[in-house]
């Protein structure tokens, strides 16, 4: 299946987020996104969706063109990607380049920001999707919540340490498709042309 869209780079974002004050990180904003998209928004509103993202909702926000286009093709790439169950789904961290402290942090704050999209977009608290999950679902939700809460300041580089991280990195991939089609059951998912980005 061919996917028009692409991951944007973790820098790229990050330089963009900055002259906004934005209070998440990029992981965090991608986390954001796709846990709104799982709560089951069908038709995602751009500029709704960027306000919630970069945290200053509410309030007047001034983007250039390529900021906005920027977001957009991050929200358009998660929404794609979800929407299609696409098993090359991609996770927005920092490069390989970066230190396993840096990117073990990151990859906790995706999750947190995954569960704060599930909240911001109609879930009071995680424990109200119980009922919409199966009992493996739910677990997937209790561990992301662990990882979200893991705050390893300092993770020394190691083969071992790095093999550990790409288990759970592999392991939060595929639970958001997983979340994704339970929440969204297979009749929902196709047609996908009937759901329109603004």
């Amino acid at each position: 299946m061919q996917h028009h869209g692409q991951l944007p780079k973790y820098e790229e974002i990050e330089a963009i987020l900055a002259p906004l004050k934005s209070v998440l990180s990029p992981a965090q904003i991608h986390g954001l996104l796709c846990g709104v998209i799982c709560q089951g928004m069908d038709s995602l509103d751009e500029e709704a969706s960027v306000a919630i993202a970069i945290g200053v909702s509410g309030q007047e926000v001034e983007m250039t063109e390529e900021q906005s286009q920027s977001l957009r093709v991050l929200l358009e790439y998660s929404y794609e990607q979800l929407s299609e169950m696409a098993f090359d789904f991609q996770l927005l961290l920092p490069e390989d380049e970066e230190s396993l402290s840096f990117r073990s942090q990151e990859l906790a704050r995706w999750c947190d920001g995954f569960l704060l999209g599930l909240e911001a977009s109609g879930a009071a608290h995680v424990e109200a999707l119980n009922e919409r999950l199966s009992a493996d679902g739910y677990e997937i939700l209790l561990r992301l919540t662990e990882i979200s809460e893991m705050d390893e300041t300092e993770v020394p580089e190691s083969e071992e340490n790095e093999e550990s991280f790409m288990e759970v990195f592999e392991y939060v991939r595929m639970a958001i498709l997983m979340l994704y089609s339970e929440l969204h059951p297979a009749p929902h998912r196709r047609g996908s042309s009937s759901r329109v980005l603004h």
